[in-house]
């Protein structure tokens, strides 16, 4: 009876209003995940109350996005097809095992820990935490998808700009975040006999939110600017990790730059054009 149903049900166009509201919801929850994983799994922490809630209403909507893939035409030679059977074909040959696995119910599995004199990143529970990666994979669909949004909105020259300008800060921004959480996992996992940035710098019984300030600030320094040396290296994991990083922020750097100079001259290229069809206008309204 449930699938009678469902077939009698029109398929949802892929390229609606409803869709693309859809996958953007799905897109703020992926930016969620972007910046609460690293953190899950680095800092050893797990997050409760109001993340927790959270985490579970993202399992909520990523079943409810099975369903919906299942039931929205896609297009194959520029002919939309509406046929539930090929949908659910082309669904089950795509994304589908990968949108299943982000379906588990990571907040039951990690919030319980049975080993909890290891570093969780390396225990059972950990290991599914590291899973959850998964989900970030997903965003790679998500964004081709938000994409589509742009064909609903029409953007001037300096609007499309200003929204330039906000991704690329937000690259950024994850950026650092990321390699901070990273930093920060290699300080607090040292070799035998090792020291670590952590422990040089006294963070040892510190919180969490002072651990990841300065993971961020050594972060941002180092991949943005040539590091002030107040925190460094004490060990080659750390010396290696460095080095990558340093390369890592004059790439960063040349490309931000360059990025920056190509939004600078799309900007002041509509706004000339502009100019020169207002002048154009006022010129023939008065000849």
């Amino acid at each position: 009876m449930l699938l009678s149903i469902i077939k009698a049900l029109k398929p949802i166009e892929p390229n609606s209003l409803f869709i693309n509201v859809w996958d953007l919801v799905l897109f703020l929850f992926m930016v969620y995940e972007l910046l609460t994983i690293p953190v899950e799994l680095c800092f050893d922490v797990l997050f409760s109350g109001f993340f927790l809630i959270l985490d579970w209403i993202e399992n909520i909507l990523f079943v409810f996005d099975i369903l919906v893939n299942f039931h929205t035409s896609f297009y194959q030679d520029g002919i939309q097809v509406t046929s539930h059977e090929q949908i659910a074909k082309h669904y089950l040959r795509s994304w589908f095992f990968l949108d299943l696995l982000a379906c588990l119910p990571f907040p039951l599995l990690t919030y319980y820990e049975v080993l909890p004199n290891t570093n969780r990143l390396f225990s059972l529970f950990g290991l599914l935490r590291i899973l959850k990666m998964i989900r970030i994979v997903k965003h790679f669909r998500i964004r081709a998808a938000v994409s589509k949004l742009k064909d609903f909105i029409r953007m001037s020259g300096e609007l499309n700009g200003i929204m330039k300008f906000v991704r690329l800060w937000a690259v950024l921004i994850f950026l650092i975040h990321w390699v901070a959480c990273i930093w920060h996992l290699i300080g607090s996992n040292p070799d035998d006999g090792y020291t670590s940035w952590i422990v040089s710098q006294g963070l040892e019984n510190s919180s969490v939110e002072a651990r990841y300030v300065k993971s961020v600030y050594w972060s941002t320094a180092t991949l943005l600017t040539v590091g002030y040396g107040d925190i460094v290296a004490t060990n080659g994991g750390e010396e290696i990790f460095s080095i990558f990083v340093m390369f890592l922020g004059s790439a960063v750097v040349g490309f931000s730059m360059n990025k920056i100079g190509d939004i600078l001259q799309q900007i002041n290229a509509e706004v000339h054009f502009r100019e020169l069809f207002l002048d154009c206008f006022y010129s023939l309204k008065f000849f």
